[in-house]
């Protein structure tokens, strides 16, 4: 594989390098390091105990007065990308580079694409991109209504100094009783508040500990955020409505989750089996029907990562009980139709692009700018990609 390392003008921005990349880029710096020796530095630098050369194909510099500030200032602007987290070294004069790799998708976004979400060799920013809690930022009132139509199934906590954005990688990393709270829970309201213990002493006096044994230990005149974390769908927000699947921080009426369920109704009579409401003769009909809730396998998939479209055709209302929290059937089944889509617009893409060109990590950012999605959205499905292609390309005869 052949490396090139290319300084650009100072004025030249790294956005056209990086922009169509999605999160398959390094960015980092050098302190001390002047133009002259930035290729020879390249050649002996390692990144995760990979030599440079051999992951990418492509360095391109700028030299730097503070390379902590610039480098961050890209990160910022564009994600970590392949980092695990921000720039570390210090203020001081050198050089900050971006690598690329413009022949193929490279080997650690490759590794990258294997871990399971809540994997802790992931950046923060990865997790939350792929985690399937749904995040709301909302003012305090609307979290207290939540936490109070919970019954006390939640948990509450704060993070002082943080902002709502920063709050939610907190919220994907932190763990609640030993279990990551992103597999615990499936939903977080988010308020950012000017005082951190007055806010959870409010919401506790008037909501309860929910799940917690003790007080939110929360800093005293510290401005920051407070985090309600529940499980399930409740009917402060969203009883009598269809559970509507979200893209992070952005909603698309096309992009939607067919499927509810239907707590079973229990009749008086003892023995009596569950049977669907629709399904029963008038002489069998409770007197009350509880509320439609959601179960928590249907529930909206959220934070980062991408539902791709479900026709109407398919919404089905099941009478599943209560207590079932998993339903692994209805997520295959969801992901298989996620990955048709995929099939039908890559059969449309892929005859219209150079043979030569195609990686996975082109087309998934090809798709994403058809689709009108940030970039990292359709991450969950590399995989998918990478053998979609590529089996067009089998197919195809040799020229």
């Amino acid at each position: 594989m052949s490396f090139e390392c290319t300084k650009m003008p100072d004025a030249m921005p790294f956005k056209f390098l990086i922009q169509d990349r999605g999160n398959d880029f390094w960015v980092s710096s050098l302190a001390g390091v002047s133009k002259e020796e930035m290729p020879d530095k390249m050649a002996t630098l390692r990144v995760e105990d990979e030599l440079v050369p051999e992951v990418f194909t492509h360095c391109y510099f700028k030299t730097s007065s503070k390379i902590k500030s610039d480098a961050n200032a890209v990160i910022d602007e564009f994600g970590l990308g392949l980092r695990k987290k921000r720039v570390t070294s210090h203020d001081v004069p050198g050089c900050i580079f971006v690598l690329i790799n413009k022949n193929e998708e490279t080997l650690l976004s490759k590794r990258r694409a294997e871990l399971s979400s809540s994997d802790r060799r992931l950046s923060p920013e990865e997790r939350l991109r792929r985690t399937q809690m749904q995040f709301d930022v909302s003012s305090l009132d609307a979290l207290m209504k939540e936490a109070k139509a919970c019954k006390s199934n939640f948990w509450l906590t704060s993070f002082s100094d943080v902002g709502a954005e920063e709050s939610k990688k907190r919220v994907v990393t932190m763990s609640v009783e030993g279990a990551l709270a992103c597999e615990r829970f499936l939903k977080c309201i988010i308020v950012e508040v000017a005082d951190c213990q007055k806010a959870t002493e409010k919401i506790i006096g008037a909501c309860g500990l929910g799940l917690r044994k003790s007080a939110v230990r929360s800093r005293a005149d510290k401005k920051g955020s407070v985090a309600l974390l529940f499980s399930a769908v409740t009917s402060a927000s969203s009883q009598g409505q269809r559970v509507a699947t979200t893209t992070g921080e952005e909603s698309d009426s096309s992009y939607s989750s067919a499927d509810s369920s239907a707590s079973p109704a229990k009749s008086k009579q003892v023995g009596a089996k569950r049977t669907k409401p629709d399904g029963v003769l008038p002489a069998q009909q409770p007197k009350k029907l509880k509320p439609v809730k959601a179960a928590p396998s249907q529930q909206a998939k959220v934070g980062s990562s991408i539902l791709l479209p479900i026709t109407s055709e398919d919404a089905t209302v099941r009478s599943v009980p209560t207590e079932k929290k998993s339903d692994r059937p209805a997520d295959e089944e969801l992901h298989y139709r996620q990955v048709q889509v995929l099939e039908k617009r890559l059969a449309s893409l892929l005859p219209t692009l150079p043979r030569d060109q195609l990686s996975t990590s082109f087309l998934q950012a090809k798709l994403e700018q058809q689709m009108q999605k940030p970039s990292g959205r359709l991450d969950k499905f590399k995989l998918d990609i990478g053998r979609i292609w590529r089996a067009f390309v089998d197919a195809q005869p040799n020229n």
